[in-house]
């Protein structure tokens, strides 16, 4: 799902809702919820493709899952051909946890891009505990 609404205001100005799916892929020292579905919920506010972000991403696995709330920025810019080459970064925190998720707690940065129209990789680094 993803909605678009030229605000009109000025050239380029575009805010959005949209909700993507996939598969996590876990290459890090921690196997950190390696093979759980993904829903990433997002909302950006955007002039030519260069504006905040925010939303919400939910990993699901085996019965437990994690619910991380995420902000940042996109940038865009334009190759010698004229495609856009995409990229955001912020920071993210675990707001809850369910199964051996439970008490979740933990914060980091991420940074992403788009491989193509519908995909994007993201790579995020930071630390979590759980609270007993």
């Amino acid at each position: 799902m993803n909605k678009k609404l030229d605000v009109g205001d000025t050239e380029g100005h575009v805010i959005s809702l949209a909700q993507s799916e996939g598969t996590n892929v876990s290459t890090g020292e921690n196997e950190f919820m390696d093979g759980a579905r993904i829903v990433n919920m997002s909302f950006s506010d955007v002039i030519k493709g260069n504006g905040p972000h925010q939303g919400y991403l939910k990993h699901e696995k085996n019965g437990n899952s994690t619910f991380t709330g995420w902000n940042g920025k996109i940038t865009t810019i334009f190759s010698d051909e004229g495609a856009p080459i995409i990229t955001f970064e912020g920071i993210f925190t675990y707001i809850r946890g369910t199964g051996k998720f439970e008490g979740i707690q933990g914060s980091g940065t991420y940074k992403g891009r788009f491989i193509s129209e519908k995909e994007y990789t993201v790579e995020w680094e930071g630390e979590y505990f759980i609270k007993k």
